[in-house]
């Protein structure tokens, strides 16, 4: 509510959860116009996207009871972390994270689910769209933007054992780096070394 209290007509007295028992680290949110809710981050070896309805309930439209969990189609290599997560116009749910978190390569990743919770083939490699972080450094998607053409924009912290970055990546709306945007797709901030 406004004034900061729970609205008892969500979910069980203002709190909504779900009743896996799986473990779930949420780690970012994204609320549609209409109230509904999508949360993402990580089960285990896998990302998960979560979806609420206004009323705080799973929308079982949605995936299996309302969740959807994913490797971003790397299998068990290093496991998926989910870390941000935006909704379309048309109901679609966009989510980045990396795969394989671990030096000296990190994949970055992308993903683009149906409003049921199927992926969506039209966008990258059978819904994922990846791009390798080389060298020794630790990345870690942290925002992402979908902008008016359907492109996707995702902020990175990217990070060595000396220095550390700020990145920022565009994906076309089929998923492909967009070459017009920095350096194939890419742009590097770098931080004053330590």
């Amino acid at each position: 509510r406004p004034d900061g209290s729970l609205d008892p007509s969500f979910g069980q007295g203002g709190i909504a959860t779900d009743a896996s028992g799986q473990g779930l680290v949420a780690q970012g949110l994204a609320l549609e116009d209409d109230g509904s809710i999508a949360i993402v981050g990580t089960s285990g070896w896998n990302f998960f996207v979560l979806r609420f309805q206004p009323s705080g309930m799973l929308d079982s439209s949605f995936g299996t009871g309302g969740e959807v969990e994913g490797d971003f189609g790397l299998g068990y290599v290093g496991g998926s972390a989910g870390s941000a997560v935006s909704i379309l116009a048309n109901d679609q749910v966009v989510v980045s994270g990396a795969a394989n978190a671990q030096v000296p390569s990190s994949v970055l990743a992308v993903g683009r689910l149906n409003p049921d919770g199927t992926l969506d083939a039209t966008f990258g490699q059978g819904g994922y769209a990846l791009s390798t972080a080389t060298g020794p450094v630790n990345v870690y998607p942290t925002l992402i933007a979908v902008l008016p053409d359907g492109s996707v924009l995702m902020a990175i912290m990217a990070s060595s054992l000396w220095n550390g970055s700020y990145q920022l990546r565009r994906f076309l709306p089929d998923g492909s780096p967009d070459p017009t945007f920095g350096v194939g797709g890419e742009v590097t901030l770098q931080m004053p070394p330590n």
